[in-house]
């Protein structure tokens, strides 16, 4: 299977820019399977896929094992019809083919704070 490693940096703030990114990937085939040294993808069809990047601040940054509470998020969203497509830091990527499923997370307060949690916790590194 061809593979291919992107070196594509996102901040906190971008995770609509970063899921488009993946959607678009996924429409030329590109399909994204997780980090490495950057972004991989497998080569396979092009299909629609609908991207979801979330920010969730729990845990540390530089976690290589999802800790309890990220995997009971995961589980969560999996349940609402999105697939786990990996996580990186606070970053969390989630996919799906079905164009009816409900966005991951509905209230955009809560997400503006996770994005503000995420990078108060990045700044004091």
């Amino acid at each position: 299977m061809k593979k291919r490693v992107v070196f594509k940096k996102y901040h906190y703030r971008e995770c609509d820019s970063f899921a488009d990114y993946l959607e678009r990937m996924a429409a030329k085939g590109w399909i994204f399977k997780g980090w490495k040294l950057g972004l991989v993808f497998y080569k396979d069809q092009p299909r629609k896929e609908t991207y979801a990047v979330e920010i969730f601040p729990e845990g540390d940054e530089n976690d290589k094992r999802p800790e309890p509470n990220t995997q009971e998020y995961a589980r969560y969203c999996e349940e609402a019809g999105w697939d786990y497509a990996g996580y990186s830091g606070y970053f969390h990527v989630f996919r799906t083919e079905d164009p009816d499923v409900a966005d991951v997370e509905t209230d955009p307060e809560v997400r503006c704070q996770h994005i503000i949690q995420a990078e108060s916790s990045n700044s004091k590194m």
